[in-house]
């Protein structure tokens, strides 16, 4: 998992750390939508 994200920080390396937490906690709201149960 660090080596997938030191992949990404170097693929994007223009986005700032704030951006990347933003979109890390984004996805984990989408993935939490797709599933944990709704309830």
């Amino acid at each position: 998992i660090k080596y997938q994200m030191m992949i990404m920080i170097g693929i994007f390396s223009g986005v700032t750390i704030t951006d990347y937490t933003a979109i890390n906690i984004y996805l984990r709201k989408r993935f939490d939508k797709f599933y944990l149960p709704k309830p």
